[in-house]
Formats: C-alpha cells, sequence, structure tokens
C-alpha cells in the first residue's frame, strides 16, 4: 500500500475551502428557512422567491462566499448570479459576523 503526506500548509488549505464551503451550506439553509416564511405570507412571496433563488445559486457555487469576498468584497457578491442587492449586503453582514467569531456556525 502506498502512503503519502500532504504538507502541511496544502491540509490547512484543505481544511480552510472545506469551513468555507460549510459557511455557503449555512448561509444557504438561513435563507432557505426565510424563504418559508415569506412564502407563508401572500404579500411576500416574491421576497420568498429571492430567498430561495440566492439559497439554490449558494448551494451550486464551486467557490465558497468568503473567498468572493475576500476577491471582490461586496461588489464580488453582488455580481453573483441571482444574488440581489439587499441579499448581497446580508451575506457580507453574515461573513463579518462570522469572522468576528472565527466559526462558520451562525
Amino acid at each position: 500500500m502506498l502512503f503519502y503526506c500532504l504538507p502541511v500548509s496544502m491540509l490547512a488549505n484543505n481544511i480552510d475551502q472545506h469551513l468555507s464551503l460549510q459557511f455557503n451550506q449555512v448561509i444557504a439553509d438561513k435563507f432557505e428557512r426565510k424563504a418559508q416564511i415569506f412564502f407563508a405570507d401572500d404579500k411576500k412571496k416574491f421576497r420568498g422567491l429571492a430567498y430561495h433563488k440566492a439559497a439554490k445559486t449558494i448551494r451550486m457555487l464551486d467557490r465558497s462566499l468568503i473567498d468572493i469576498y475576500a476577491s471582490g468584497w461586496l461588489v464580488g457578491i453582488q455580481k453573483i448570479d441571482g444574488i440581489g442587492n439587499r441579499i448581497a449586503h446580508e451575506i457580507e453582514t453574515e461573513i463579518k459576523k462570522n469572522k468576528k467569531r472565527g466559526s462558520t456556525s451562525s
């Protein structure tokens, strides 16, 4: 059996990437819950659709929101298809809260 060791820096990068993508899932779940709340109110169904679309888009990303934000700030988030201005600001707020906490959970 062949074993090889990854450099510590490469292993750390893989862990960071995994945690960053886990952050995407946390945000997508949060937006899906918001969508369900808005769907329950006939006057806010379109807002529910926006959150549902954002959640679906975030789940399909192959790059973490944290990385996108780090390289393009708010504008980077706003450029993602399916993410509007209001939702981009919410994502920015979550990223800043996450950074203060130092974790990927919300």
